[in-house]
């Protein structure tokens, strides 16, 4: 690790123990950064971050040294590797949460690269480090909880394959486990579900929301049985069922008017996006599966603006209202909220998934001469240019 970061042994000791400043020295914390493969802003001291920031560092050296030792150190450790500890568990969990909430705030484009170093560091953990076999499940739950993690980062960055990867390793981990985490596995199915719900896709959405509702079944959490129901709705939507819908939606709206802020306290990261604007914002979605733009318009309309609703969620809902513009006709105001949308994704907003949402008004204005459209067409395209994924994803999977 010293010779990564251009050090001698002894000062990266030194750092490392907290005896020596040298980490404070700017070109030398982006030399440590590099050979850590973090941001170099998780390294930067402050008064809250001070212990944050060692843990990280000792937390990395760990698993660098699993790496090393499992493949070449003739010694005591490479046969044993890293000791982990049950602080090295809860510390993963801890920064899936920080990846979480910054994700709400960002997207999945800022995020994804930091899970996937994270993802690697803890199976490096898991496969070359040294515990008791009664810290086993709960460093199986806590990999598999940052590959959870890390497939939503990529889903929501248009990079399906690498999605589905790391949502197939989380479900591997829950597999290996003696008591499986059940709540690792809804956050999974949840996710497997929420990619289902696209045209052409009616029975895979189907099966997925009634496997999210078995898992589920017994869950306290009103806000997360909101939820489910109303993936369930939607599933029932692109299958064409009405009756089925409106029972659904009934019952999500029944669960959320019963949440409190109990429900939220105990709740994990991932579910912080859930509330009346998300609610309303999949009851629209059915709608328009089921024909009904209009009705989808008007609700779309009341979800944006709505208090509390983070930016990338706050792009969601309008990049789902161009598509509702566009089905009854009103182009000028799909470019409307295009454009809001594009003013949020070309900020501090990386979202690909977004981007491919609003392919279809891209193509709605392909042939349009006035000034909205051309500047709507120019902002769109210098902004896929820069996401790939985003161009190179499926222009209905979002619609």
């Amino acid at each position: 690790m010293a010779a990564k970061a251009e050090m001698s042994q002894s000062d990266w000791s030194r750092m490392e123990r907290g005896v020596s400043n040298a980490a404070d020295h700017v070109p030398t914390l982006r030399r440590v950064a590099r050979a850590l493969e973090v941001p170099v802003h998780t390294l930067i001291p402050d008064e809250e971050s001070t212990v944050k920031r060692r843990q990280l560092l000792d937390l990395t050296v760990k698993a660098a040294v699993g790496l090393t030792a499992a493949g070449t150190l003739p010694t005591v450790q490479a046969k044993l590797g890293p000791v982990v500890t049950r602080d090295d568990v809860e510390l993963l969990q801890t920064r899936v949460d920080e990846l979480y909430a910054r994700d709400n705030l960002a997207g999945g484009g800022v995020v994804l690269r930091e899970a996937e170093r994270l993802y690697r560091l803890a199976e490096n953990l898991l496969n070359a480090g040294h515990y008791p076999d009664s810290l086993t499940d709960s460093l199986l739950s806590a990999t598999g909880t940052v590959a959870g993690a890390a497939a939503w980062f990529a889903f929501d960055s248009g990079d399906r394959p690498r999605a589905d990867f790391y949502a197939a390793r989380a479900l591997t981990l829950t597999e290996e486990m003696c008591a499986p985490d059940e709540a690792l596995l809804i956050r999974v199915v949840d996710l497997l579900a929420f990619q289902s719900m696209a045209p052409g896709s009616a029975r895979v959405a189907v099966r997925r929301s009634a496997r999210l509702a078995s898992l589920t079944r017994r869950h306290p959490s009103h806000r997360l049985q909101a939820l489910v129901a109303s993936r369930e709705a939607v599933a029932a939507a692109t299958a064409g069922r009405k009756d089925l819908y409106d029972n659904a939606i009934r019952q999500a709206w029944r669960e959320l008017d019963r949440s409190d802020s109990a429900d939220v306290a105990r709740e994990p990261a991932w579910m912080a996006f859930i509330g009346e604007a998300e609610i309303r914002n999949l009851q629209a979605r059915g709608l328009g599966f089921l024909g009904e733009h209009s009705s989808a318009v008007e609700l779309f309309r009341e979800t944006i603006g709505t208090a509390g609703v983070f930016p990338r969620d706050e792009a969601s809902h309008r990049a789902y209202l161009t598509a509702s513009l566009i089905d009854i006709g009103d182009t000028r105001s799909a470019v409307q909220e295009g454009e809001l949308v594009l003013d949020i994704l070309a900020g501090r907003t990386a979202s690909p998934r977004l981007l491919t949402a609003l392919m279809p008004l891209r193509r709605a204005v392909a042939a349009g001469r006035d000034d909205a459209a051309c500047q709507f067409r120019s902002r769109f395209d210098k902004l896929t240019a820069r996401e790939p994924n985003a161009a190179a994803a499926s222009p209905t999977s979002l619609k």
